[in-house]
């Protein structure tokens, strides 16, 4: 534990640049995206990289997120979609606690 505790203190944390909310949408638009795409061959539904899904929680919050997907495993799943005010984005979820399912 204690290399650990060092290796992380060596990291630092960085220096903080105070930002407007335009300032950090402008530099997250002209961002891209660096998500290596990976199948899971062993998902118990067949889905693979490039499929367009819905995420959605399990519980209360059933609002799905539809995006295409870019990185699945047993413990996670990444999506690729577009916000008009963000830009194109990659979001990622638990698989634990959520969905995942076709869109129709």
């Amino acid at each position: 534990m204690r290399a650990w505790e060092e290796r992380i203190r060596a990291i630092g944390h960085g220096t903080r640049t105070e930002m407007s909310t335009a300032e950090a949408l402008r530099i997250g638009r002209a961002a891209t995206p660096q998500t290596g795409e990976a199948n899971d061959p062993h998902d118990p539904n067949g889905r693979k990289v490039g499929d367009l899904v819905d995420v959605r929680p399990d519980d209360y919050g059933r609002i799905a997120v539809r995006g295409r997907i870019v990185s699945l495993s047993a413990q996670s799943i990444a999506i690729r979609r577009h916000d008009d005010i963000a830009g194109d984005i990659v979001v990622h979820f638990p698989r634990a606690g959520f969905g995942v399912t076709p869109a129709e």
